[in-house]
């Protein structure tokens, strides 16, 4: 597993050309001896926890800075080579001077006073502030994808530093030596031998400028673990084990219990420890006058100490997690006041025509889910949120010759980007249940099981009205020719959707929104459409205002049988007013419990805010949508909205119970945003996704199998609610064993596009899981594939992309 981690982690290196540089992080423990040769053997047991003896004094409060590790040199470095922790950022590089700024000290400078007009000061102390918030953003998302990365590597089962080679024996094979003999003799009591291999413990967090996995040599490592060892932890609990104190006590004249202390001092005495000269090996000798009880204290000993150390292990990886979480909060603190600062000086700016957005905040890519023994937790309960947006943006990503944000990699939109040409619902049926289970060639011994939930096809329901509010972004970065007939394209699908009692709403903003058009009937939506197209993009991108503005509208036309939504079309750059994500979902949550959803279409890839859409149609019961060309405002704005004015089903959830007698271990991928508790599962006050009419949901999830086992793999079970109503259904279906599982090579083409597609999104982002993914083996498992799907574009989409990322990460 270790090996995984970090073939995973050269991997990442190698295929981005950012690297941003992460704090060493120390080991509380062994591991310091990675960074340099131990001097101290008291300070290494003292932090070991097996001394009481305290460790020297090495510069308390002192780290180091990136110049002073081999390989960087003075890049990083400034003048003051160490500094105490709370005047340095996590990065090693100095933080602004507070109370006042750089840029703001720079401002008030007298010849500059004088020399430069104050509104072209201003726009560029405004630019600088925007590119020292983009700075600390890159660096405090570098550092929340190291958390993340550790923190799976420390629920990943680690190889132990301890491994015991020989175990003592009562009767050994050799016979003694003569003089084991006679020491025997003069003794009265026999000598057996447990053998250890000992390995040092290498930081998981390598520091810049190491080799991985690179350790210097520590002369006393070895004497360092004698002690450990011999130490009144592991002593004690062998005593415990073998319950010594009563053994031994039965011994004495009294034949009493002895006390713990006493035992010690014995055991101690019969205890010796020595290394095989010129290697890593430890033995472990105990004398007694039994041999059977030599051997067994000497077994037990190598198995208390081997289980201290796995122990440590563990704590260590933790240790490092929960510095690094502290390092985040210090660098969300210094993001945060920077956000400040750029909004401070957008206030003070008279710059009334410019459309530069604010820095969006990148979030961070979303942890894979883990693994899970089913023996602890046998139900996976998620929202099945339906898009594709993310798989999209991989593509335009790629047509430019980038390789995604780790951020907008989504591996559940990758999944439910294609079709798998999945039965439709018999008649009368209003969902239909498909799934499919094929070896995972990606992990050993596990399958990959994919079910799909898909919904009948059915046309608008009659008698229910639409109250529709068009948002639509005017700005100065929609004024692309290709944006502009983007949107003429998507105007000209929405009018075309809309039916004569339909009522639309349009809201056009930039620095300020308006109402364009209000409550109109659909049947007027043509001509709508065309005054619309013809609005000249211009000036800043007030969101926040113009979302006031469509809700307080949608609210004033509300139709209490019918459906009320509001839809975005965007390229989500947002740079005045209000532009936090957190902020913008609670206002979308709010009129989504009043029964207004949030529909949102991205439009144009380059400066596309993906995290900030993705937040508010997740929050705002909507479809989350991306258009890139003209063309995809044809065919796919269509279909996508098409689902959001025929929604089959709403607060869709699926629980998936597995049969812990058949399934020991299963893990899903994707849907990281989207889980769900059990209880929240039948819970009708906890929201979820919708789904639209003849429309279908997919979820994979890698599994180990028990082929002993007995009963199904799975009972699977879909709740929703008939939209308009407070009806819920709920379905099930079983999963039944089926026997051995075939090769994903020769499943079925549904199973190979599926697995290639889920495995490729995790290997875009470095996934731990992804480590044994080559973009050669996922080309070979489409072989076939796009003979079978014809004239879909997707699954030849997914072959380019693939060819695409590889090519670039060989650069």
């Amino acid at each position: 597993m270790e090996k995984l981690a970090h073939s995973n982690s050269n991997h990442f290196v190698g295929r981005y050309a950012y690297v941003s540089p992460v704090p060493t992080i120390s080991r509380p423990t062994d591991a310091a001896a990675t960074i340099a040769p131990e001097p101290n053997l008291e300070a290494k047991l003292a932090e070991s926890g097996l001394s009481d003896k305290k460790p020297l004094d090495r510069e308390a409060g002192k780290v180091p800075v990136l110049g002073d590790l081999p390989g960087v040199g003075g890049l990083f470095r400034n003048n003051d080579t160490t500094a105490p922790d709370s005047t340095r950022s996590p990065f090693g590089l100095k933080p602004p001077a507070a109370p006042e700024s750089a840029g703001q000290a720079f401002l008030n400078s007298e010849w500059l006073q004088s020399a430069v007009p104050s509104n072209q000061l201003r726009g560029s102390l405004d630019v600088e502030a925007k590119r020292e918030l983009d700075n600390l953003q890159k660096a405090r998302d570098a550092l929340h994808l190291r958390m993340l990365q550790e923190t799976v590597d420390a629920a990943l089962p680690k190889t132990s530093t301890v491994e015991i080679v020989d175990r003592a024996e009562a009767q050994p094979a050799q016979s003694p030596t003569l003089g084991q003999r006679i020491a025997g003799t003069l003794t009265g009591k026999v000598e057996r031998t447990a053998r250890i291999a000992v390995e040092t413990n290498v930081a998981d967090i390598t520091p810049l400028g190491f080799p991985k996995n690179s350790a210097q040599y520590d002369p006393f490592f070895m004497q360092a673990e004698f002690e450990k060892i011999r130490s009144k932890p592991i002593l004690e609990k062998v005593i415990e084990k073998l319950n010594l104190n009563e053994t031994w006590g039965k011994k004495t004249d009294s034949g009493g219990k002895l006390k713990t202390e006493e035992t010690l001092q014995r055991l101690n005495k019969s205890l010796d420890v020595r290394q095989v000269p010129n290697t890593g090996l430890i033995d472990i000798r105990v004398k007694s006058d039994k041999p059977e009880e030599a051997a067994r204290i000497a077994n037990t000993i190598a198995e208390v100490y081997r289980d201290y150390r796995a122990d440590k292990s563990k704590q260590m990886a933790l240790a490092d997690v929960e510095k690094l979480k502290e390092k985040l909060g210090e660098q969300e603190q210094k993001v945060a006041q920077a956000k400040e600062e750029v909004e401070r000086l957008q206030r003070e700016s008279n710059s009334q025509l410019t459309d530069v957005s604010s820095p969006k905040p990148a979030a961070p890519a979303p942890v894979p889910q883990p693994e899970i023994q089913t023996r602890d937790n046998s139900f996976s309960v998620f929202s099945l949120n339906v898009s594709d947006v993310s798989f999209k943006l991989a593509a335009a990503s790629l047509e430019k010759g980038v390789m995604p944000e780790p951020a907008s990699v989504r591996s559940a939109e990758f999944i439910n980007a294609l079709d798998y040409r999945d039965p439709e619902p018999p008649p009368g049926v209003p969902i239909a249940f498909s799934w499919e289970r094929a070896r995972y060639p990606f992990a050993h011994n596990r399958d990959l099981l994919r079910f799909s939930v898909k919904t009948a096809a059915a046309g608008r329901e009659p008698g229910r009205p639409l109250n529709l509010v068009l948002l639509l972004d005017n700005s100065g970065s929609m004024e692309r020719a290709d944006r502009v007939q983007i949107i003429h394209e998507a105007l000209r699908v929405l009018a075309s959707q809309l039916q004569p009692q339909d009522k639309l709403s349009v809201v056009a903003f930039a620095r300020t929104a308006r109402l364009w058009v209000d409550g109109v009937s659909g049947a007027q939506a043509g001509e709508v459409a065309e005054q619309v197209s013809g609005l000249t993009p211009q000036g800043g991108t007030n969101l926040e205002d113009a979302m006031n503005l469509a809700y307080q509208t949608a609210l004033r036309h509300y139709l209490a049988n019918g459906l009320n939504r509001v839809v975005l079309l965007t390229d989500g750059a947002a740079n005045l007013g209000n532009v936090e994500p957190d902020t913008l979902k609670r206002k979308v949550e709010a009129h989504r419990k009043q029964g207004i959803a949030l529909d949102c279409f991205g439009v144009g890839w380059e400066g596309y805010n993906d995290d900030l859409l993705e937040v508010l149609s997740r929050n705002g019961d909507g479809r989350y949508g991306f258009i890139n060309t003209p063309e995809e405002a044809v065919t796919g704005f269509a279909g996508q909205l098409a689902g959001s004015l025929r929604v089959a089903a709403s607060d869709v959830k699926v629980q998936v119970e597995f049969n812990p007698n058949r399934v020991t271990v299963y893990r899903q991928i994707g849907y990281a945003r989207h889980q769900l508790t059990k209880e929240q599962f039948r819970d009708n006050t906890v929201d979820a996704a919708e789904i639209g009419a003849a429309e279908s949901g997919n979820a994979l999830y890698v599994v180990e199998v028990n082929p002993g086992g007995e009963g199904p793999l799975a009972i699977v079970r879909v709740r929703y609610k008939i939209p308009g109503t407070a009806d819920y259904h709920e379905h099930e279906w079983a999963v039944p064993y089926t026997g051995k599982a075939l090769s994903l090579d020769q499943a079925g083409p549904s199973m190979r596009l599926a697995a290639t597609a889920s495995a490729f999104s995790e290997w875009l982002v470095s996934s731990p899981f992804a480590a044994e993914v080559t973009p050669d083996e996922l080309l070979g498992y489409l072989g076939g594939v796009l003979e079978v799907y014809g004239a879909d574009t997707r699954p030849k989409k997914l072959e380019w992309m693939i060819r695409q990322a590889r090519s670039i990460a060989g650069k």
